[in-house]
């Protein structure tokens, strides 16, 4: 499970499969291109980044796997930005030109890049922005840049509700995380909500996010619809099981793969809907 979970390669993998799977939500097949590329290898670089470029490795299983294998991931790192470059000429116009403050929060949120106090800050130490930071990158990276490459147009209504949608999924999977961190933040410097309302808050918080999740999910076509309210149960399904003794299981297997589970329901309709036709 290491390698597969602990060099990020599992939720890089999740990720990808969610942006293939907004294509359907877009009235168009579900593929693998330069969107879902860059989307797998620009997870893997800040994914890393973010934890290769801590001063000294925590307690915990993942930072104590890190520790040991930190040249292995510094590769891995190295690689996937290679393979962010190369996905940039294939990419429309539109898209491309949209990378750059995308590009610019991620690196800012692994890298010392502000000044407060005499020591330089990631913009993640912002008070209450880690939280905004991961799902506004994850949203804008898995629904608005697939828009952008097939130049559709973004203020339209239907595609305000998919963006508005995929943002209330996303913070409500990556709320749980702050948890299992508080400990690190805190040493960090770093705010969090999971800080103030501990465990039984950031559930009920994640709750009524899924909740509004699904009512955006009815506004989608049937049964597209279906797919993704069957995605809503199971999510607050597992919120609703969060407590303080859930382990490295739960967060790094279970709570990213809700981002994998969304992404095959919605393409196994789509297949579905293929073959009905």
């Amino acid at each position: 499970m290491g390698w597969l979970v602990f060099s990020n390669l599992f939720v890089a993998f999740c990720g990808a499969a969610l942006t293939a799977a907004t294509y359907p939500l877009l009235g168009q097949p579900p593929r693998i291109d330069a969107v879902v590329m860059l989307v797998f290898c620009g997870t893997l670089v800040v994914y890393n980044l973010d934890r290769l470029v801590e001063p000294t490795p925590g307690d915990t299983l993942h930072e104590q796997w890190v520790a040991r294998h930190r040249p292995a991931l510094w590769l891995v790192a190295a690689i996937a930005a290679v393979g962010c470059v190369a996905c940039l000429p294939i990419l429309r116009l539109p898209a491309i030109g949209s990378l750059a403050l995308a590009g610019a929060v991620s690196i800012g949120y692994c890298l010392p890049v502000y000044p407060r106090g005499g020591r330089w800050h990631r913009l993640k130490a912002l008070p209450g922005a880690k939280l905004l930071l991961i799902a506004g990158v994850w949203t804008y990276a898995t629904t608005i840049i697939p828009l952008l490459h097939l130049q559709t147009a973004i203020a339209t209504d239907d595609m305000v509700m998919i963006v508005a949608a995929r943002l209330l999924f996303v913070l409500a999977v990556a709320l749980p995380f702050d948890l299992p961190d508080m400990a690190r933040d805190r040493a960090a410097g770093i705010t969090t909500l999971p800080q103030r309302y501990g465990y039984a808050g950031t559930r009920n918080l994640g709750l009524l996010l899924t909740v509004g999740f699904a009512v955006l999910a009815l506004m989608n076509p049937w049964p597209l619809a279906a797919a993704l309210l069957v995605s809503a149960a199971v999510t607050f399904a597992l919120l609703a099981a969060l407590g303080p003794r859930r382990g490295v299981v739960y967060y790094e297997v279970l709570l990213d793969g809700l981002l994998l589970v969304q992404a095959t329901l919605v393409m196994l309709v789509w297949a579905g809907m293929g073959r009905a036709v």
